[in-house]
């Protein structure tokens, strides 16, 4: 299942350093991301396993069960609020054992100047005083404030696996 509204998200923001959000929004205006999506899983020959569900997590994750799913994969608007309410939509769904995952997090909150990623964590993309690099503030807050800490992360993929108690790190190749 591939929920995604494929619909504009991208907030203006001052000093933009990637452009790249800018070229999906105007991808996205034109309704070319879903048709591309498509394509993509068509091409791969997969679209027969694919349930595509356009609407947002808040939206359509309540209507799906909870405790159900082995994976969730988190990759959608890097915001704060958006981030947080995917983490906790999905979180619900996956079973015990199952893994909540996803991308974009190059940073983790306690490698980043807490205060700036504070203020920013409603950017989609800033860079960090603290260590110079560029990272996605608002990925980083709701990780650190979902999970209560670090989570297991690699190259910017991250992954908790859901216990019993709660969350628990994984193992990942570093490579």
């Amino acid at each position: 299942i591939c929920v995604d509204p494929w619909a504009p998200y991208v907030k203006p923001e001052k000093n933009m350093a990637n452009v790249a959000p800018l070229i999906m929004e105007n991808a996205l205006k034109k309704n070319k991301i879903f048709g591309l999506f498509l394509h993509n899983i068509s091409a791969a020959g997969i679209s027969g396993m694919i349930i595509p569900i356009r609407g947002t997590s808040d939206a359509v994750l309540p209507l799906l069960k909870d405790d159900k799913f082995d994976v969730a994969f988190i990759d959608g608007a890097h915001y704060f609020s958006n981030v947080i309410r995917d983490l906790r939509n999905a979180g619900k769904l996956i079973r015990e054992g199952g893994i909540l995952c996803g991308d974009d997090l190059e940073l983790q909150s306690h490698e980043v100047d807490l205060a700036f990623a504070e203020a920013n964590k409603e950017n989609n993309f800033a860079i960090d005083p603290k260590t110079g690099k560029e990272f996605h503030p608002g990925v980083c807050m709701a990780l650190g404030e979902f999970f209560q800490g670090q989570v297991s992360s690699s190259h910017g993929f991250w992954a908790m696996r859901k216990t019993a108690g709660g969350w628990q790190a994984v193992v990942l190749d570093s490579h």
